[in-house]
């Protein structure tokens, strides 16, 4: 794999069953631009086409724009799965697949982006993961509505989880703002233990996935993390921290596909 700061990356995990694979494409250029929001295609026809090489036909593919914040279109909302048109898009957290033969696609720059796989039923729920998804809220948060919808009879020992694309507690504090009010719920949740500094709230999302998923009956052998281990620290990830402490204006993400084989 070439790894170079400006060439896009290649990071992959199958299911137990080969069914399904969570696949990051690093460092691609944005599908939206960064300042009119307007939809730029050739990452998209790069998913598409990698897709296609793992036998997924361009009919069968479903675009997803992640809420950046709580306030955002589509936050916290799982929807489920159908082919998007040309230049469209879903917005949502998380999109429930059925289907066979599909590729689910969004875009992040620091977020945990993660997948849950029912061996039972063959359903998938792809979703995205970040601050403030993750921000508990009576107890419940993205993870706990996927988790609910993945297996309604409570079976975890069917589920696989793999997630991939997260920046590091360590470089990931929340000095004031918003971000420390959200990351302020996570400690009053969780307490210290999902922090890598507790002082200046760095929040650690791997921690908190793997306690809420452990929590919810999920045992720690269910539970995959691949890929580099912070975005932030990598530089053949794209990482939207990074450029805003550098002075940069973002102008790449991280693909995320699922696809169902």
């Amino acid at each position: 794999m070439k790894n170079e700061p400006n060439e896009v990356t290649v990071f992959m995990q199958d299911t137990s069953d080969r069914k399904a694979r969570l696949v990051m494409l690093s460092n691609s250029r944005l599908l939206w631009h960064g300042r009119s929001g307007a939809f730029q295609a050739q990452a998209f026809v790069e998913a598409a086409r990698f897709a296609n090489q793992c036998g997924i036909q361009p009919t069968n593919v479903c675009l997803m724009k992640a809420a950046g914040n709580v306030d955002a279109p589509g936050y916290r909302q799982i929807k489920n799965w159908y082919p998007t048109e040309s230049h469209a898009h879903i917005s949502a957290d998380a999109i429930h697949v059925r289907e066979p033969r599909t590729m689910t696609m969004f875009q992040s720059s620091d977020c945990a982006s993660g997948a849950a796989y029912n061996r039972k039923t063959g359903e998938s729920i792809l979703y995205h993961c970040g601050r403030p998804a993750g921000m508990p809220d009576d107890g419940q948060n993205i993870i706990t509505d996927v988790l609910d919808q993945i297996a309604p009879d409570g079976d975890m020992a069917a589920l696989e989880i793999i997630f991939t694309g997260s920046i590091c507690g360590a470089h990931l504090p929340h000095l004031d703002g918003l971000g420390r009010k959200q990351a302020d719920a996570y400690l009053d949740e969780f307490g210290p233990s999902v922090f890598y500094d507790v002082a200046t709230r760095s929040l650690d999302m791997r921690k908190v996935i793997t306690a809420v998923h452990l929590s919810a009956g999920v045992e720690l052998h269910q539970i995959t993390f691949f890929g580099p281990d912070c975005t932030y620290a990598a530089p053949c990830c794209a990482s939207n921290r990074r450029d805003t402490m550098q002075g940069k204006i973002r102008q790449k993400g991280n693909s995320i596909l699922w696809l169902t084989m």
